[in-house]
């Protein structure tokens, strides 16, 4: 799978079909390649690459003991590169599609998603969702984050990727204007929330309302 790169970071069950976000994936690098800032492209696909060396363990193989260190190593790296991208972001902006490259903008992404420091997040949401509504970058892996957020404020989620497991049954959790909910998750390259509910299903062996 060519840009298995990107898909690895997903969250699981979230994203349209495989081949068509490979299909917009391919129409954006054709489109910007390798983006205009060729350091900072290398500089957060290494950072990238920190993220997701620290997280090739499988956890289920592993002792509590063990279980424990790498948690705790995993902690430390978010914490390091988080700083990184926060040092990035001070000093050009957000990497855009078109700054970076898709995957290097992808990584960007996904380090903010593993940060530790909510408060940086949340300086970021707004301006995020504005850049992947214009889209100058790719909002999938942002959605999960953008509705953790709102719920810690004791607000819907946006776009329905959060929900409440209680015994074998879930309920997605409260969403805000729940007719445009599939518009609002197609525009961001998620599957349609019948599709999600499925999956969630299949994947917990729960029964999702």
């Amino acid at each position: 799978m060519k840009y298995a790169w990107i898909l690895a970071g997903l969250a699981l069950a979230v994203t349209l079909p495989a081949q068509d976000f490979e299909a917009k994936v391919r129409d954006l690098v054709k489109q910007y390649g390798r983006g205009t800032d060729e350091e900072l492209r290398l500089r957060l696909i290494d950072i990238g690459d920190q993220d997701s060396v620290i997280r090739r363990y499988d956890f289920d193989r592993l002792t509590e003991a063990q279980q424990r260190m790498i948690t705790d190593q995993i902690k430390a790296a978010d914490r390091l590169t988080s700083a990184q991208l926060k040092e990035i972001v001070a000093e050009k902006g957000w990497p855009t599609i078109k700054m970076v490259g898709v995957q290097a903008c992808e990584d960007a992404i996904r380090v903010l998603v593993h940060s530790p420091d909510r408060e940086f997040q949340k300086s970021l949401a707004a301006k995020l969702e504005k850049l992947a509504n214009a889209g100058e970058i790719l909002g999938t892996n942002l959605a999960p984050m953008i509705d953790t957020l709102l719920r810690a404020e004791g607000k819907p989620q946006r776009y329905g990727t959060q929900f409440t497991a209680k015994g074998a049954k879930a309920t997605i959790d409260p969403v805000e204007d729940p007719d445009k909910l599939d518009e609002r998750r197609a525009a961001w390259l998620l599957s349609p929330m019948s599709e999600y509910k499925r999956d969630l299903m299949g994947l917990y062996r729960l029964q999702v309302e």
